[in-house]
């Protein structure tokens, strides 16, 4: 991703935006070279000058989904799967499985 965001400086765009916390360490890397792009994350922790995550809150829909879910369960129990452990929503969703 490091390459693309280069490129992407390069080329003078204003606004980068990448989908995934997984690049923020890339973001953060190629923000500095680039003072005339501002790099976003979707999610993640990394905040620098030229570099910020959004932080969306996925709760509230979540909490919705699940008292669908809930109406149309014929057992009363539903499952969740994901394609990868994520920290962030492990803890916000964790007590609500217990």
């Amino acid at each position: 991703m490091k390459e693309s965001f280069t490129n992407y400086g390069k080329k003078g765009y204003n606004l980068v935006w990448a989908q995934g916390f997984e690049y923020q360490d890339a973001a953060l890397e190629v923000a500095q070279e680039y003072p005339k792009t501002i790099f976003v994350t979707n999610g993640g922790s990394n905040v620098a000058k030229k570099l910020s995550p959004v932080i969306t809150k996925v709760e509230d829909p979540a909490y919705l989904a699940g008292i669908v879910t809930a109406m149309i369960s014929k057992t009363g129990k539903a499952g969740l799967v994901g394609g990868m452990l994520i920290f962030l929503l492990f803890l916000r969703f964790s007590e609500d499985l217990n």
